[in-house]
């Protein structure tokens, strides 16, 4: 609702309804958030005045996360009991938050929370349109307060869609709050009633193939998909695939879907090339580095289709959950190479998926912004260096025998001048524990090398 175009009357000055409205879209065109703060100074002088500090409110959302959250804390200290300010205070959340980075913990700052204490008091008492308004911005404020906004964000959307139960809009973004709790039916029913109420826009379409995949459900999937011109037919696991690039997802220990209130925060993350089936979710091709993470090379994981943010033109999606677990074999392993790459080039000898990954010359670490492709100038990091001595895992699918791997293993490194790799795990799981021992003790000389 545009609190401030109903709400904007008063004469204050030289600012007049028609000069609140030209600010507000002066600000809203600005190109940076700095640009913006400066256009909305007239509004600033004036945030006194009820009129100016409504049109203000409308404005917090661009002004960048710092600043909007500064003349947000303003508004609310002098203007919180007017309904328009303190509606759009909770409208601009999204903005005030960092809705790309979808398992971000929750904001730390406890004004935050106290915006959704108050949106939810007015609510309560409130009738007709102020309702509606209130509840929607409720609703919005309360997902980004994380897991423990979850009771009140669903109330809010439930409240919405019982006094507009044919309003496309409530039910969409109740699809949206389900799918990022990885409540993929409740999900899945949400956007399909959104789309039936003539909702046809693409992102409900995505929604929908989204949290369709994660109910399991492959025909709505696939239609879905289909809808929006995706070539993809039913494959693996009973869901939509098709032929798609490999795709850079950030995966998290805990994302956001997998959290409850006492535990709310991604822990580990890394970003991981994907065997991309579908528009959503693929097959993890890197041998993680970070055991906690939770994920391994051969699991299947599902992605959002709104990037963290690019690396190289490349953009990397965030993590929504794990579909399957697929157990493969890991066995950790040191070795020495001739040459750059030939280790890893050795996996086309082994059988089937196994692969051999070299983290030593694989990994690379980055600072935060960068590893969720947010980097800017003056960002150096660690180049790229040819590695003698590596470290790594050995990853196998959970029904080769250890000792038909170990075999495979041994026949490729005859055939590589130079290589040598030491993987005592390995050795005890094919049931020679000799040549663990002795695998061990090489493993330990090669350490020292490094």
């Amino acid at each position: 609702m545009a609190w401030w175009r109903r709400e904007g009357r008063e004469r204050r000055g030289s600012l007049d309804a028609a000069g609140v409205a030209a600010v507000v879209q002066a600000v809203r065109a600005a190109k940076d958030v700095d640009a913006a703060w400066a256009a909305a100074a007239p509004l600033r002088a004036a945030i006194e005045h009820t009129d100016a500090a409504i049109a203000l409110a409308a404005c917090v959302g661009w002004f960048g996360p710092h600043r909007g959250v500064e003349a947000g804390r303003e508004l609310l200290a002098r203007h919180g009991d007017v309904l328009a300010v303190l509606g759009m205070i909770g409208e601009s959340f999204p903005r005030l938050t960092d809705v790309d980075d979808l398992n971000a913990p929750p904001p730390a700052d406890p004004w935050f929370a106290e915006v959704v204490d108050r949106l939810e008091r007015a609510a309560a008492s409130a009738t007709g349109d102020d309702a509606i308004a209130l509840l929607d911005a409720l609703a919005a404020a309360a997902r980004r307060l994380g897991r423990a906004g979850d009771a009140r964000a669903e109330r809010a959307h439930a409240a919405l869609r019982a006094r507009q139960p044919d309003n496309a809009h409530h039910h969409y973004n109740a699809g949206l709050f389900f799918k990022t709790r990885g409540r993929w039916a409740e999900g899945q029913a949400a956007n399909q009633r959104a789309i039936d109420l003539g909702d046809t826009d693409q992102p409900a379409w995505w929604n929908l193939g989204i949290c369709a995949t994660g109910a399991g459900d492959g025909a709505t999937a696939l239609t879905a998909w289909r809808q929006l011109g995706q070539q993809v037919e039913l494959g693996q696991f009973g869901l939509p695939e098709g032929g798609y690039p490999a795709a850079k997802v950030r995966v998290a220990q805990q994302p956001l879907a997998e959290r409850d209130a006492t535990s709310d925060e991604p822990g580990v993350e890394e970003n991981l090339w994907l065997e991309r089936l579908s528009p959503c979710h693929g097959v993890v091709r890197v041998a993680v580095f970070a055991d906690e993470l939770g994920v391994e090379y051969g699991d299947v994981v599902m992605f959002d289709g709104a990037p963290v943010g690019r690396q190289g033109g490349v953009p990397i999606f965030p993590h929504l959950a794990t579909l399957h677990r697929r157990s493969y074999q890991i066995w950790r392993f040191v070795g020495a190479q001739a040459t750059k790459g030939q280790l890893i080039a050795l996996s086309k000898h082994l059988p089937e998926d196994t692969v051999i990954y070299p983290h030593t010359e694989q990994i690379v670490v980055l600072c935060d912004a960068c590893a969720k492709g947010r980097g800017g100038d003056g960002h150096a990091h660690t180049p790229e260096q040819a590695h003698h001595v590596v470290r790594g895992k050995l990853c196998a699918p959970p029904h080769l025998a250890p000792a038909t791997v170990l075999a495979a293993l041994d026949a490729a490194i005859a055939g590589a001048p130079g290589a040598q790799i030491a993987v005592p795990d390995l050795c005890a799981a094919a049931g020679d524990a000799a040549r663990a021992e002795v695998e061990a003790r090489r493993l330990a000389l090669l350490v020292d090398n490094t």
